[in-house]
């Protein structure tokens, strides 16, 4: 199993000669407000932020119900709005990043309700560090799209990179991890794209990131196709999945963080190949759990598959 290397940006702190610091104080959009723990059981993490980017196409985008979304409670995770306000942090809630629109990555009014802010939920449970999340997702995108030089995966990067310079503008406070998660592969596992081809182009991918910063690339398995919408694309869905599998234990910066969608039952599923709120949430959790566990620990824990029952 590949380990992880953390790599930790540390600001200075603002300090007085004979006074405490300072508490780090971050703008929301509600009030300024102090990142610190509820508890005092790890003092070194209390004025610790990770960032992630959420990339990919439109399950990560999400076409849930923001009403049913699990919450992620004040000071549990924040949205860094790159595109629409940069000047300050807002509360993470959903449908996140339904405002993140340009030129280069625009999903227009389509976003209602992802699994971002149950992942950053799950997250937090763990590793008691909120999540600062960046917006970098559009519906129908394919791998190719993303190249280098197409301006999408420059534009996720720019956003990220306008983040951190954000943040490093705040006083005493430090950024343990900067990650990327990605989830995309309907349009390429839709159309037959090789084994060879999709791993190529998410290693393309994934350097632009870790150029930008990002340490490691987490991977979501995308859900199934419909079958009684088209038994041929639900088998071509399902050779996807595997080769995700495939690809995980071969990418040195990439892991498989969550396969639970690609197990949800057509109940669970409003289209052809897009979820109810409640499948959003399953596979949100199980994924932040999951990549929590694997910085803190160094290791990906067992992926479990869909269950009937699952919390959501």
């Amino acid at each position: 199993m590949k380990k992880v290397f953390p790599l930790f940006f540390l600001l200075l702190l603002a300090s007085c000669a004979k006074e405490s610091p300072a508490s780090a104080s971050m703008k929301t959009s509600s009030q300024e407000e102090s990142i610190s723990p509820s508890s005092n059981q790890a003092e070194d993490k209390e004025k610790e932020v990770d960032v992630f980017v959420f990339m990919g196409q439109s399950n990560m985008a999400g076409r849930g119900d923001k009403e049913k979304a699990t919450p992620c409670p004040e000071g549990h995770g924040y949205e860094f709005r790159a595109v629409s306000d940069p000047s300050k942090l807002y509360d993470l809630e959903e449908p996140f990043g339904v405002n993140e629109n340009n030129s280069h990555i625009n999903d227009g009014t389509k976003k209602t309700g992802s699994l971002v802010s149950s992942f950053c939920e799950a997250y937090y449970q763990i590793r008691n560090v909120p999540i600062i999340g960046v917006s970098a997702s559009q519906g129908g995108t394919s791998s190719t799209q993303w190249q280098p030089d197409g301006g999408m995966v420059e534009e996720a990067a720019s956003r990220l990179s306008d983040c951190l310079d954000y943040l490093y503008s705040l006083d005493d406070l430090s950024i343990a991890h900067i990650e990327m998660v990605w989830l995309q592969g309907e349009n390429d596992a839709g159309n037959a794209v090789s084994y060879e081809t999709y791993k190529n182009n998410l290693q393309n991918i994934v350097d632009v990131m870790k150029d930008a910063g990002v340490e490691h690339c987490f991977t979501i398995q995308i859900g199934p196709y419909m079958a009684s919408e088209s038994q041929e694309k639900h088998d071509l869905y399902k050779i996807f999945h595997q080769n995700q599998v495939k690809m995980a234990e071969e990418m040195e910066d990439v892991d498989l963080c969550s396969i639970k969608l690609s197990g949800v039952p057509e109940s669970m599923m409003h289209d052809k190949n897009h979820f109810y709120q409640e499948a959003y949430n399953i596979v949100g959790l199980d994924a932040g759990a999951n990549v929590a566990k694997y910085l803190e620990e160094g290791a990906m824990p067992e992926l479990l598959p869909f269950q009937e029952g699952d919390a959501s």
